[in-house]
């Protein structure tokens, strides 16, 4: 896919984001945000549901290492729209069976960055749009799309990397098979220090492992709505508590990448 083709698709992509919008009140923010993480779920279902978990696991982690409130409101959208880039990319790629070429990887790569342009438009965005930009890029500097290293990444996108390759690995999205918690604790333990900040990942691991004798049943999707809602009033928006995170959480199972 040539860069042209993919900027068109850019393009295309943003006349949808526009039409998705068109009957919303512009200043209104919480139905902004909501409105494109749907239009990210309606472009690929197996993406359902998964940009509010990983803002409910990067909510519980921020909560944990005190990030601003500020902050956390950049990080919760981020997090629920981490993915939009990934609707520049065409079918033959992102529903591949099999491993992707050095071409195709090449443009997979580019979806961060497509992220932070469909965003543009939105400047209550802005800062969600850095997060975004640099959640795939890895502790070890062998990450895209800038290859940034260690504590050079943003917190927030460190954060937001823990989050989602903990949800990928629970849901079976890398594996192809949906791994028993303990499992993909196990994974998300191995990473760290090469993918994943090894800081973050131990007080992650140690809010998961706290969270196993914890009771909870409120639905994630309520809670990181109910977040935006709060947030957006100007309350302190406090993130939701681990333990409504449990094992026993119904996830669908996913492929991909």
């Amino acid at each position: 896919m040539t860069t042209m083709t993919t900027l068109q698709r850019v393009s295309e992509v943003m006349c949808e984001v526009t039409a998705a919008l068109s009957g919303l009140d512009r200043q209104n923010q919480i139905q902004i945000v909501m409105s494109l993480c749907r239009l990210i779920e309606s472009h690929d279902a197996r993406l359902r549901g998964h940009g509010e978990r990983t803002a409910c696991y990067a909510l519980a982690l921020a909560d944990a290492v005190s990030l601003p409130t500020e902050e956390l409101i950049h990080l919760h959208r981020a997090a629920l729209l981490h993915d939009l880039g990934m609707l520049t990319l065409p079918e033959e790629i992102l529903h591949k069976d099999g491993p992707l070429t050095a071409d195709e990887y090449a443009v997979f790569q580019s979806h961060p960055r497509a992220g932070v342009e469909l965003l543009r438009p939105f400047s209550f965005l802005r800062l969600p749009a850095v997060l975004i930009a640099h959640h795939h890029e890895r502790w070890d500097g062998a990450g895209y799309p800038y290859g940034l290293r260690g504590p050079l990444i943003p917190l927030g996108s460190r954060i937001l990397a823990v989050a989602d390759t903990y949800d990928r690995l629970l849901t079976g999205d890398w594996t192809g098979q949906q791994p028993e918690p303990e499992a993909a604790r196990r994974l998300l333990r191995v990473m760290a220090g090469s993918q994943l900040d090894p800081d973050l990942v131990a007080i992650f691991l140690e809010l998961m492992a706290a969270s196993d004798d914890a009771s909870g049943s409120t639905a994630v999707s309520e809670l990181s709505a109910s977040f935006l809602a709060r947030t957006a009033e100007g309350q302190r928006g406090s993130a939701p508590s681990i333990s409504v995170l449990t094992p026993t959480l119904s996830l669908p199972l996913r492929g991909g990448g």
